[in-house]
């Protein structure tokens, strides 16, 4: 059988319960079964993944020791669990991300909408006001003509008289 026929993460898994059964494995003594040892080169292999994991470490005279995080990954239900935990829990961050994403952009188009928004209402009010302002002076001006033809109207006769003893 070739590297590719093993599946890394089940023969980490066995090795991780033969330590934590308490077998003394040192390190080109990895097993894919708890009688069966695993060629030289798959177990190195094993061994380095197991390593940069921080799974195991070596102890004295070389012998293949659990690490705390290793007894830990053991007991929340073994390597296969945890590694299928933290993908699950990577595609969750990556949905959220997602979302926040989608829900920032939406926020952010909101915000444009809304000061667009304020500012048309801001050159309505604006428009508002010198309309409001042009009606007062013009309504003050009708005002003051309608004064003026008033008097001119109730004075009539007095007026006219007044400029027929101007012209002779």
């Amino acid at each position: 059988m070739g590297f590719a026929d093993f599946n890394i993460d089940e023969l980490i898994e066995i090795n991780l319960v033969l330590l934590d059964n308490g077998q003394d494995i040192r390190p080109l003594e990895l097993r894919e079964s708890e009688r069966v040892f695993l060629r030289e080169e798959i177990s190195v292999a094993i061994l380095d993944k197991m390593l940069n994991e921080n799974l195991v470490k070596l102890g004295q005279y070389e012998k293949i020791q659990l690490t705390a995080f290793g007894i830990d990954v053991l007991r929340k239900g073994g390597w296969i669990k945890f590694k299928t935990d933290a993908e699950n829990e990577d595609k969750e961050q990556v949905r959220k991300s997602k979302i926040i994403e989608t829900l920032t952009a939406k926020n952010l188009e909101l915000q444009n909408e809304s000061l667009k928004y304020a500012k048309t209402i801001r050159e309505k009010d604006e428009k508002i006001r010198k309309l409001t302002l042009w009606d007062l002076r013009t309504k003050a001006l009708f005002s003051l003509i309608g004064f003026i033809v008033g008097i001119i109207i109730g004075n009539f006769k007095e007026i006219y008289e007044f400029c027929l003893v101007l012209t002779k």
